[in-house]
């Protein structure tokens, strides 16, 4: 079994991966009337599959223009 890679700077790269995917989600779940900590679905590949297809059919709040 391939050992995987896990020294610091492999992980700092990682995190700002994930970061650039977790920001601009929490920008719209907020947008569409959700709770921007959704967006942490993102540092979980799986959740963040099944948190895409929650979001998919939920009922979505509409955006009231002032």
């Amino acid at each position: 079994m391939a050992q995987l890679p896990v020294s610091s700077s492999f992980m700092i790269t990682m995190m700002i991966v994930e970061a650039l995917f977790a920001i601009p989600a929490g920008i719209v779940l907020k947008r569409i009337g959700h709770s921007m900590w959704w967006a942490l679905l993102c540092f979980v590949p799986l959740a963040a599959l099944a948190g895409l297809w929650i979001l998919a059919f939920a009922r979505w709040t509409p955006r009231s223009e002032s």
